[in-house]
């Protein structure tokens, strides 16, 4: 078995990692993970491998190990050394428990090893065991001020550790394991009661006697081990909509079961034979004999502890050797942190790896905070810190799914995060994630949503919550540019104000947190008001570097309306704007229409670049930069200032899609586009993308250089290039949507139909543009030279 992880920070130039690799072998199963620790801290697992070879199973010789077991076992270490070394392994350790620990025969199992593969064998102790458990709970919880319990159920024994404020307290080793259990009273199917009966009394005595020594009983069990994970797999599978929906969490880490549930199961599995047990979900036939001895020991460590649930840790072991080999490494005592990273790095890290912008998505979670935080001041949210961590993971994942694509890139997000295993987190916590990450854009939570409703009610609240926040946060840096640098919230009756700061007046980003507060408008019955709060006089105000050297338009009231049209080649946008003009004009409105790429200024230094092929991405944004500059300030802007209506085949959207179709930073491409104002009126006119490329193919010959995005070396074929290029536009248009607020017409729709639709979303606008006299429709047809083509 194979699994990735994402968990721990992958190795960046000049951060060589070490290679390490842990076989554990127990008296039930053999186990290998394979590990890179990079010198930043932690260790990401690269690969893991599982065989049962049972080495706890009865012998011929009573307190020998089994002749055929040991051969099983020493196969399934050399195959696992293999594997390491096929990985280049720096660093291998093999520790051996307590079928071995137990052996009268151990030394020839060593033995037999070594000889085979080269490698020494460590046979640990019981509170050696105890001890490598403990290493890795405490990578994984916050120990400070509690008293837990650490329980690693295993085949051969269970070694119970107490902790107080994260140090040992006592050490209790038990020789009840699920292999040793089942060995001693059977598999306790039907018929076998009194098997059932002798085995909970056994083990009731075997505990109770260790743990007279406890003084202070633990507030938490933590439980590690084959037996606890298969028990949380199976808590899991049988939980209310997991048939339904499909969804099982990929990892069983913080999963917490309670007693009833252990006492549930061993009734379900003593009442079918065991060939039968592998039908409850979660449980896999290779333990289906032993599982009940496993449970009978969980349900008396809960007993005897007074505890009525277990918290699940799914790592033991191995995961302690990793931890303790890297500070061996480092030359540092244990005290290093070799374990887990704060959670918020972890979060961070699987960001990064998803290829998430991380300054923009840390910006979104510092505004998210800071929201929640002064909600929480005014008693409008519940002051939890766990729930603000949820929501700071949430605003750094929101957009992993981006990874996929952009279109319901929310889902996504959803599906990779519930996947994600983040270290840190319960996997509760993790859906939690996921759930207000998926809700960050677009519907609302909803009970009729799956992912939705498999959330505790508690959770479902905090999601709302959460994700009304969220979604205010996300729409403050609407343009990507981090230009809201604060927000301030202030309540005053049923309006709640959020002010944000911003030395310059960040249009898009008000108004896209205003759209977005809608869930906000719900959830606390208030009417949200989004407002700019200028900081460019404050002390802390002072023009930055980054700031524009030219005028910013979007600040400057202009009387005109401004109408645009965008989308692939193709899509029938043209065609669309010049009815739309005849129809305006026909109604006596002043108008002036500008065209992408049309500037005298720079049309002939773009048709000799084409034609030498020296036209980079980036010359090539600034030359559509220069076209668009020129023709705003010479044609666009003036016509605005008039009063007029101005139509544009294209706009500063195209430059945004294009551009980072190759490869440009949507961020730079953005700050330079800053001075032209928001259009009254953006439509962006909707066409699958199969379809387009087949209207843009069709009767051409042959597609130019740039057209097909040669120059970018996607492929060798210019169509298959033409069609991978174009596809980046299509994405980044479908981006652009959400992030501009463009309005939708389906260009599948008959022409006539499209036009209807785009007039009633135009005519709004026109009610201040200035009119002429009303002429003939011919003569005024005729003055503004619309004539020719669907007349």
């Amino acid at each position: 078995m194979t699994m990735l992880s994402y968990e721990f920070p992958r190795v960046t130039s000049g951060q060589r990692a070490s290679r390490l690799a842990a076989i554990d072998v127990g008296t039930n199963t053999v186990r290998l993970v394979i590990a890179d620790a990079p010198r930043s801290g932690g260790y990401r697992v690269i690969d893991d491998e599982k065989a049962m070879p049972r080495l706890g199973r009865k012998s011929a010789e009573p307190g020998k190990l089994d002749p055929d077991a040991m051969a099983a076992a020493v196969d399934a270490v050399a195959h696992m050394c293999e594997i390491a070394k096929g990985f280049g392994v720096r660093r291998l350790r093999i520790v051996a428990t307590a079928a071995v620990r137990d052996a009268e025969n151990k030394n020839e199992f060593i033995d037999m090893i070594t000889t085979r593969t080269g490698h020494k064998v460590e046979v640990i102790s019981a509170e050696r065991e105890a001890e490598l458990a403990c290493r890795s709970v405490a990578g994984e919880l916050d120990l400070a001020g509690k008293s837990i319990a650490v329980a690693d159920l295993g085949g051969g024994s269970t070694e119970l550790v107490t902790l107080d404020d994260g140090k040992i307290a006592t050490v209790h080793p038990l020789r009840l394991g699920a292999v040793r259990l089942t060995e001693q009273f059977g598999s306790c199917g039907p018929g076998e009661g009194k098997s059932l009966k002798e085995l909970r009394a056994f083990v009731k005595d075997a505990i109770r006697e260790e743990t007279k020594r406890i003084e202070k009983m633990p507030e938490m069990l933590v439980g590690t081990g084959g037996t606890i994970t298969t028990l949380a797999a199976m808590s899991l599978r049988s939980q209310p909509g997991t048939e339904t929906f499909g969804l099982v969490p990929s990892s069983t880490r913080g999963h917490e079961v309670t007693l009833a549930e252990v006492r549930d199961f061993i009734d379900q599995l003593t009442a079918l034979p065991v060939e039968k047990r592998d039908s409850i979900q979660g449980l896999s036939s290779d333990r289906n004999d032993i599982i009940v001895a496993g449970l009978a020991i969980a349900e008396g460590l809960m007993e005897a502890l007074k505890v009525d649930r277990v918290r699940v840790h799914d790592r033991g072991v191995r995961d302690g050797i990793i931890l303790e080999m890297i500070d061996e490494l480092a030359g540092a005592s244990s005290a290093v942190a070799a374990g887990a990273l704060p959670t918020l790095a972890t979060a961070i890290e699987f960001a990064d790896r998803c290829g998430v912008n991380i300054p923009g998505a840390i910006h979104v979670s510092k505004l998210a905070t800071s929201i929640y935080d002064q909600l929480a001041d005014l008693e409008l949210i519940p002051n939890h810190k766990r729930n603000r961590e949820i929501l700071e993971a949430a605003a750094i994942l929101r957009d992993v799914g981006m990874v996929m694509n952009y279109t319901r890139h929310h889902r996504h997000s959803y599906h990779l995060i519930i996947h994600s295993g983040l270290a840190g987190f319960t996997q509760e916590e993790i859906e939690l994630i996921a759930v207000v990450a998926r809700y960050h854009r677009k519907s609302l939570p909803s009970k009729d949503h799956e992912e939705f409703q498999r959330l505790s009610s508690e959770n479902q609240d905090a999601a709302r919550h959460l994700a009304a926040v969220l979604r205010v946060a996300d729409g403050l840096d609407r343009t990507h540019t981090r230009d809201v640098e604060s927000v301030q919230i202030e309540l005053e009756d049923k309006t709640l104000r959020v002010l944000a700061h911003s030395k310059t007046n960040p249009v898009a980003c008000i108004e896209g947190a205003q759209r977005k507060a809608d869930l906000i408008a719900s959830v606390f019955e208030l009417e949200p008001v989004i407002r700019w709060f200028d900081t460019s006089g404050t002390e802390t105000g002072k023009p930055q570097s980054r700031r524009m050297p030219f005028k910013n338009y979007m600040e400057e009231p202009l009387p005109g309306t401004l109408i645009v049209v965008e989308g692939l080649d193709g899509s029938g946008k043209s065609t669309q704007m010049d009815l739309l003009k005849k129809w305006v004009a026909s109604l006596g409105y002043c108008s002036y229409f500008s065209e992408w790429n049309s500037s005298d200024l720079v049309r002939e230094t773009t048709k000799r670049g084409k034609a030498t092929r020296q036209l980079s991405p980036l010359t090539f944004s600034l030359i559509h930069a220069a076209d668009f500059a020129d023709r705003f300030e010479g044609e666009i802007l003036p016509s605005l200032r008039a009063g007029g209506v101005v139509f544009a085949d294209r706009y500063i959207y195209t430059a945004f899609a294009r551009d980072a179709a190759r490869g440009m930073d949507r961020d730079y491409v953005r700050r330079m586009y800053r001075f032209a104002p928001k259009p009254n009126l953006a439509v962006y006119f909707r066409l699958p993308l199969e379809v387009a490329l087949g209207r843009i193919l069709h009767g051409r010959p042959e597609l130019k250089y740039y057209e097909a995005g040669m120059d970018l070396g996607l492929s060798e074929d210019p169509y298959q290039s033409f069609r991978l290029f174009q596809g980046r536009i299509y994405e980044e248009y479908e981006r652009l949507v959400d992030e501009r607020g463009l309005s939708v017409i389906d260009a599948m729709l008959p022409i006539a139909e499209q036009q209807v639709q785009f007039r009633a979303m135009v005519e709004p606008h026109l009610k201040d543009v200035v009119r002429m006299p009303l002429l003939s429709r011919s003569e005024v047809l005729k003055a503004h030279k619309l004539t020719g083509r669907y007349l």
